[in-house]
């Protein structure tokens, strides 16, 4: 199978969030998907990601931060292009990853440098 190699950055943008959005339905299992070109979850009906998808993503990436921060961005695309008059702002706010206000941050144990998520 022979793919055809972006020649623009725009171009190459629209394909990585097409691959993003064709990758969504696998990574949250079918389930809080958004609804477009709304952009608001089918399953609770909350600006999306809602919270069940942001948990189910960061699951997916796990300890990725950069890739799942890449994934999103890719998301974020194809919102903004979708929801042309929203504040785009706002848009990355709500959906860039970061961390959740139900988790706390943890202080490193003895000789560990960084900082460590705790989940509920």
């Amino acid at each position: 199978m022979m793919f055809e190699v972006p020649t623009t950055i725009r171009a190459a943008n629209a394909l990585h969030a097409e691959r993003s959005m064709a990758a969504l339905d696998t990574r949250l299992g079918g389930e809080h998907m958004p609804r477009r070109p709304q952009w608001d979850c089918q399953a609770c009906e909350q600006d999306w990601p809602c919270d069940p998808a942001r948990v189910r993503l960061a699951e997916e990436f796990e300890a990725n931060r950069v890739n799942l921060a890449m994934y999103v961005g890719g998301l974020l695309d194809v919102a903004v292009a979708e929801l042309p008059t929203a504040d785009t702002a706002d848009l990355y706010e709500s959906s860039c990853p970061g961390p959740d206000d139900r988790n706390e941050v943890a202080p490193p144990p003895a000789g560990v440098r960084g900082r460590i998520i705790l989940r509920n």
